[in-house]
């Protein structure tokens, strides 16, 4: 047989093989995160104790707002458009009963002169401070800038609680509740509780997921779930939210991380499709992710009929998904969004 003839099938099976591969790879993060869902199945975490009762009432009481932090800083991203500087002011006017002392830094680069008098919308002991960015190499880069204000304030003992977020978040006084209720279940699992961003269509008036995909199959999901079987905190893998919240002890951990980088995620291949603006909120979501989890973010649903505590809603003021045609976001509705 002549030399050409080995050649060609050499090039035969190395075609055939690279196409196997380049279809495996296709589907590498589906195979991690089944892989990780096999290692909770086998350590099935379930029958927490916990209160129960506070995920499954409709409103707050006054009693609830003992939860609420001492002191919170605040470090919002706000790219200059004038347009939106009154959509601006409603996400910061929203915050000013997040804790019983608010300290909001407005991280921009537009200049001061070119903002409202914010100091009209503060009460008590809180403020609102302009952070002009006045070097800023490239425009995406700006939602790094906020760890400068992060890095001196945790400095200060006074501050108890940490929140960064996107200007178009709409984040109030139940969602940080409900957050601080659910860390002291979590903590000691090394899991986070998850805000879930939610728009309202202008035409239909229904309530879609900003962020979602594809609905979430609950018996695909690691999970934890309560010992009389009403509340469960379920990990889907896609958690985006476009803030996070912390407490001393979490903010602490991750300003000493390499989560704190912009170059952290490039280095986890199944999330390297998270954009760098997307990163610098992303936090502590993908690092020390405890065994059989996808990520370190549970968010708490009503087990009987896979409805996501109303509580850990956060509302998404920008561009609108769920009447955008063309997108691929916004277009699950929350009511459908657990099967």
């Amino acid at each position: 047989m002549s030399k050409n003839f080995f050649v060609n099938i050499q090039i035969f099976i190395l075609e055939k093989v690279r196409r196997v591969i380049k279809s495996i790879a296709k589907r590498e993060k589906q195979i991690l995160y089944f892989i990780k869902f096999l290692i909770w199945k086998k350590n099935n975490i379930k029958n927490i104790e916990f209160d129960e009762d506070f995920f499954l009432k409709k409103k707050l009481s006054n009693e609830d707002e003992k939860y609420l932090p001492e002191q919170v800083i605040v470090c919002v991203c706000f790219y200059f458009k004038k347009d939106r500087l009154e959509q601006l002011k409603k996400v910061c006017h929203n915050l000013q009963n997040i804790g019983k002392k608010v300290e909001i830094q407005i991280i921009t680069n537009g200049d001061i002169k070119d903002f409202p008098n914010y100091s009209e919308i503060t009460k008590n002991n809180n403020k609102i401070e302009i952070h002009n960015i006045k070097s800023l190499y490239h425009p995406y880069l700006l939602p790094w800038a906020h760890f400068v204000v992060m890095r001196e304030k945790i400095k200060n003992y006074s501050y108890s609680h940490f929140l960064y977020l996107e200007d178009d978040i709409l984040i109030d006084k139940s969602n940080i509740i409900y957050w601080q209720k659910s860390r002291q279940i979590l903590d000691q699992y090394n899991l986070i509780p998850q805000f879930f961003r939610v728009e309202t269509n202008s035409n239909n008036k229904k309530i879609y997921s900003s962020d979602l995909l594809e609905k979430i199959n609950y018996n695909k999901v690691p999970k934890l779930i309560s010992k009389n079987k009403t509340v469960a905190f379920i990990n889907v893998s896609n958690p985006y939210q476009g803030c996070y919240f912390y407490d001393r002890k979490l903010m602490e951990e991750y300003l000493n991380s390499p989560a704190s980088s912009p170059d952290f995620l490039f280095y986890k291949n199944a999330h390297e499709d998270i954009l760098i603006r997307e990163r610098a909120n992303a936090g502590l979501m993908h690092y020390n992710t405890p065994s059989g989890f996808f990520n370190r973010h549970v968010l708490p649903v009503m087990i009987k009929n896979k409805k996501i505590i109303d509580f850990c809603l956060i509302q998404h003021l920008g561009e609108n998904n769920s009447i955008n045609s063309s997108n691929s976001f916004g277009t699950i509705d929350i009511e459908d969004a657990i099967y």
